[in-house]
């Protein structure tokens, strides 16, 4: 007698332990403002948009990724040399190969929800629609610090701590930077192109990480008032009229695709010797969570007597080893900081 009601007593307290569904789930907000169910504690999961690596291996979580959206920065195999064993996707979700992974929670961009939508995985949006315009440096600043936070709350536990400790970097960062050049009146900034690539009048819009980062850093970006959303051409009559002071190249492109061009020899920035090549981390500086390292380099660049005691070489040590437990040697470093790939070259995106 003895026995049976200690076993019922067993099977009951396992009863009493065993979640609800409604507790096995939660809920959050996506960036795209859509409340979602997604599960408790997500094991298995689909990184459709490129940004979701880098944040992941922030908050260390790529532990629970099955796959990953393809990407090919050259530093990324170096400073984080899992992503070589990933399953990298591209497209377009497939419903047959979620199912088939056991997919339990997908991460996108908006424009892939129908693709999801009867799927039955919970899909979570983790960038903001393209068409999402900033009003202010403030706005985006706000932003970006809310796909961070999204992770980590996705993540949960220990990654809900080091999301906050990166916002609080973050906040303290540029707003260190942004109040060095707070003074300078606009028509004394210096005038900024960005080149994307892979043609030289690629560049990225006035919606763009590049636009604030700059803005926020004390450039006139030249694209300011174009109607451009994400990255596409300018046309070039339009950079020559605007006349940079500086050009930046981005995406591990070569300066040579302006010096090489005698169309832009008359430019400012290639008559005082100003196209400079940019470095690129993780994920390129064009966009994601290195872009405070972008705001950095161009300050220190436009304004070497207000950010005298900037070191751009520790400031990038600060940052990897902070947040991704990683170091450059010397020689990386160099080369990191003069916009080469691990092997001493440049190449495209």
């Amino acid at each position: 007698m003895t026995m049976r009601i200690l076993a019922a007593i067993t099977v009951l307290a396992g009863l009493a332990a065993a979640p609800t569904q409604a507790e096995a789930n939660r809920t959050v907000i996506d960036m795209a403002g859509r409340t979602v169910t997604i599960p408790a504690n997500p094991q298995r999961i689909s990184c459709f948009e490129v940004l979701c690596y880098e944040k992941f291996f922030l908050l260390r979580g790529t532990d629970r990724l099955v796959e990953a959206m393809r990407t090919d920065p050259p530093w990324l195999p170096v400073i984080a040399p899992s992503f070589a064993g990933m399953q990298q996707v591209e497209g377009t979700p497939n419903r047959e190969e979620l199912l088939a992974q056991n997919i339990d929670l997908i991460l996108l961009r908006s424009a892939h929800l129908s693709a999801v939508g009867k799927i039955g995985v919970p899909a979570v949006v983790t960038q903001p629609p393209l068409e999402l315009q900033y009003p202010d440096a403030a706005a985006f600043i706000e932003t970006q610090k809310k796909m961070v936070r999204l992770m980590g709350e996705i993540i949960g536990g220990d990654g809900d701590r080091r999301a906050g400790d990166w916002c609080a970097y973050y906040d303290a960062h540029i707003a260190a930077i942004a109040d060095r050049v707070r003074d300078v009146p606009p028509e004394r900034r210096p005038r900024v192109y960005y080149v994307r690539g892979p043609a030289a009048v690629n560049t990225q819009g006035p919606n763009s990480d590049t636009y604030w980062y700059g803005t926020i850093a004390g450039a006139r970006m030249i694209v300011d008032g174009l109607k451009l959303n994400g990255q596409g051409p300018m046309s070039l009559e339009e950079i020559l009229r605007l006349d940079p002071d500086y050009v930046f190249v981005g995406r591990q492109y070569s300066p040579d695709l302006i010096l090489n061009d005698p169309a832009w020899r008359n430019v400012s920035a290639v008559r005082n010797h100003r196209v400079i090549a940019l470095p690129s981390g993780l994920f390129y500086w064009d966009g994601g969570i290195e872009g405070v390292l972008l705001a950095d380099f161009i300050a220190k660049t436009l304004y070497l007597d207000r950010f005298a005691d900037l070191d751009l070489g520790q400031a990038v040590q600060d940052f990897y080893g902070r947040f991704y437990g990683f170091a450059f040697t010397p020689d990386q470093l160099a080369k990191f900081l003069a916009g080469l790939t691990p092997d001493g070259v440049r190449r495209g995106y």
